[in-house]
């Protein structure tokens, strides 16, 4: 298996786990172990400490601990498996926060190794060195957490997948005046599903033309809130050229800022008013006033 980084960046992880978390081992009279050349550990009155990169889209930095409630050889990733931060979690009674880290160059890396070596110090030498320590407990404050975090998160799922069903609904109540237009003008519609739904018309005329109906109100924001007949929406008119390159782009809204439920009545006349300013806009106004791609 190939290293999660670069052969620069792994060698000072190495050099960085080697000396904070060396410092932790000869502390418990222990030997730091290479399990492979992205992941250190040692184990301690049965329980294994590791630190290591893990391999993903974006290489992820974590230390771990894992009470031999099962026996398994060091670096063993299973159920049993503790994250660093939900054991902060547990000590401190907070919500879990997870850092992954970030360490794009060598000060970061060193740097991050250096947090979770400070992290480690707080939170699990005193647990490794207290012998009244119930490590199933903690285990099994860990497997609770996490299921109430999931059911927390379906949750929040199940909401955002209401709203977007009940806006694309309204949405569709306007669809027949997209079409319309379309029809008349000799454009195409176009329709953005997703946790952001909006509406499109286009041409590729001898610039390129659109509409389009926004709502105004971030993903974030609406995944927060949910539908709501007020959620303000704006008509942008925007006529494009791909050449020369990188391209220029002239926008103007025709609209911006209207509930929602005004939309229905307007749309129509707006969409004509939108239609006037992208018919008299030309190439060299898009060349002379668009801002580039």
């Amino acid at each position: 298996m190939q290293p999660p980084v670069n052969e620069q960046l792994l060698d000072v992880f190495q050099k960085a786990v080697r000396d904070a978390f060396g410092f932790y081992a000869r502390r418990l009279d222990v030997h730091l172990i290479e399990v492979c050349p992205w992941m250190f550990g040692f184990t301690y009155r049965s329980v294994q400490v590791t630190a290591g990169i893990y391999h993903g889209h974006r290489p992820s930095m974590m230390v771990k601990l894992r009470p031999d409630l099962t026996p398994a050889p060091l670096g063993t990733d299973d159920e049993f498996m503790m994250v660093l931060d939900w054991v902060e979690a547990f000590v401190t009674g907070k919500s879990f926060a997870p850092n992954m880290g970030s360490f794009r160059t060598s000060e970061t890396m060193k740097s991050e190794v250096a947090r979770m070596a400070g992290q480690f110090g707080t939170f699990a030498m005193p647990l490794l060195r207290s012998s009244q320590i119930d490590w199933t407990a903690i285990h099994s404050f860990i497997r609770d957490s996490i299921e109430a975090r999931k059911m927390s998160e379906q949750q929040a799922q199940d909401r955002l997948d209401a709203a977007v069903r009940t806006l694309e609904a309204n949405l569709e109540l306007i669809d027949p005046i997209l079409h319309n237009f379309c029809a008349a003008n000799g454009f195409s519609s176009m329709s953005h599903a997703g946790c952001w739904p909006r509406r499109k018309v286009w041409a590729r005329e001898d610039v390129d033309r659109s509409l389009d109906l926004t709502m105004d109100w971030s993903p974030p924001e609406f995944m927060e809130r949910g539908f709501d007949p007020g959620i303000p929406w704006s008509l942008l008119a925007t006529a494009s050229l791909m050449e020369p390159p990188p391209g220029r782009i002239l926008s103007t809204y025709v609209f911006r800022a209207l509930p929602f439920s005004r939309i229905p009545k307007i749309l129509a006349e707006n969409l004509v008013e939108g239609l006037v300013r992208l018919r008299g806009t030309s190439r060299a106004d898009i060349l002379n006033k668009g801002r580039p791609w």
